[in-house]
C-alpha cells in the first residue's frame, strides 16, 4: 500500500492507498475516492470541525487528527469496537527524535515551571494568556519562558528541533486554544512528560480536548486564564511531589494509546490491503486501555 501524495493521487487512480487529507478531501479526490474503497484516508486539520466528510463512507477507513465526535474515541477504549469502528481520533504534533532525551527526565528534576511557546495571530485566547503572563510577578517569569512569534515558521519562531528539548526541561505547560483548542502542543507536551494546564470549558464532553478526560490523563483545569499567575506560584510554592506520580500515570496511558493507535492503523491498511486481494489480512495483537474509572 501506498502512502499517496495529493499532487498524484487522482491522476494515478491507485487500487489500494493510503491518501494524506490536509485541510479535507478535494472534489477530484472524493471522486476517485467513490470508486476506490480500498483506501486508508487520514484527514489533518479540520480544526473547526467543518469539513465535507461525506467521502468518508467510501472509504475502507479514517484516522482524522481533530476529534469529530465522542464515538470516534471508541476503540481506545473499548476493544470490541475495533473492527465495527470506521472512524478514528489520533492525536497528532512534532517529533524529533535526534534532540529527544534517552531517558525522560522526572519531573521534579526538570528546571522550568513552566514554559509557552507559540503565535498569538488571529488567537484571541493565547494572546490573552501571554498578555497576562507578560504583567506576572517577575519570580514567576523568572521560573519559566514564554517566546512569542508572529507565525509558525516564521521569524524567531522554533522548530520541532529547538522546542522539543524545552519541553522536556518543563513541568507545567498552559494549552490556550490556537484555531482550535485540540493542537499539536497538546500531545507533544505529553510526549514530554509534562502536566498540561487546560481550560476546563474544553474538557467537557463533546469538547475537542476531551479525549484528555475520557482516556483520564491528569491535567490542571482552569476556569479562565487570569487564573494561571496564581495557579504557577501556588505550584511554585507547595509541594510538588504528586506531580512525579502524575507524570508516571501518564507516561503508562500515553504509551498505551500510542501502542493502539499503531497496531489499528497497522490493522487497517492490511484489511485494505487484503480487500483489494495485494496481502493476506493479518490482525496484529495488542494491549488495551482499561475503562474511563482505570487509575
Amino acid at each position: 500500500m501506498r502512502f499517496h501524495d495529493r499532487a498524484d493521487f487522482s491522476a494515478d487512480k491507485p487500487t489500494c492507498s493510503m491518501l494524506l487529507a490536509v485541510w479535507g478531501v478535494t472534489p477530484e479526490e472524493a471522486t476517485v475516492l467513490a470508486n476506490l474503497p480500498q483506501t486508508v484516508l487520514v484527514h489533518a486539520s479540520d480544526e473547526q470541525r467543518d469539513h465535507d466528510t461525506s467521502s468518508y463512507s467510501s472509504v475502507s477507513a479514517v484516522f482524522r487528527q481533530h476529534l469529530k465526535n465522542n464515538e470516534t474515541l471508541a476503540y481506545l477504549l473499548d476493544n470490541s469496537m475495533k473492527s465495527k469502528q470506521r472512524v478514528h481520533w489520533i492525536p497528532a504534533g512534532y517529533g524529533n527524535f535526534k534532540v529527544m532525551p534517552a531517558f525522560q527526565q522526572s519531573f521534579s528534576s526538570r528546571g522550568l515551571l513552566w514554559s509557552w511557546m507559540g503565535s498569538v495571530v488571529d488567537k484571541p485566547e493565547r494572546y490573552q494568556m501571554v498578555e497576562l503572563m507578560r504583567s506576572a510577578d517577575a519570580e514567576i517569569m523568572d521560573k519559566g519562558l514564554l517566546l512569542v512569534f508572529d507565525v509558525m515558521g516564521g521569524q524567531g519562531s522554533k522548530s520541532p528541533t529547538d522546542y522539543s528539548p524545552i519541553l522536556y526541561d518543563t513541568k507545567f505547560v498552559p494549552l490556550p486554544a490556537g484555531t482550535s483548542p485540540e493542537h499539536f502542543r497538546v500531545w507533544e507536551t505529553l510526549e514530554a512528560g509534562c502536566i498540561p494546564i487546560v481550560l476546563k470549558q474544553h474538557t467537557e464532553p463533546d469538547a475537542v480536548l476531551w479525549p484528555l478526560a475520557a482516556l483520564n490523563f491528569k491535567y490542571i483545569t482552569l476556569e479562565e486564564w487570569s487564573k494561571l499567575p496564581q495557579l504557577l506560584a501556588t505550584l511554585q510554592q507547595s509541594g510538588q511531589s504528586r506531580f512525579d506520580d502524575w507524570q508516571a500515570h501518564n507516561n503508562r496511558k500515553w504509551a498505551a494509546v500510542k501502542e493502539i493507535i499503531s497496531d489499528t492503523v497497522a490493522e487497517q491498511v492490511c484489511k485494505a490491503a487484503s480487500k483489494a486481494g495485494l496481502v493476506e489480512s493479518k490482525v496484529l495483537g495488542t494491549a488495551r486501555l482499561r475503562n474511563h474509572g482505570d487509575h
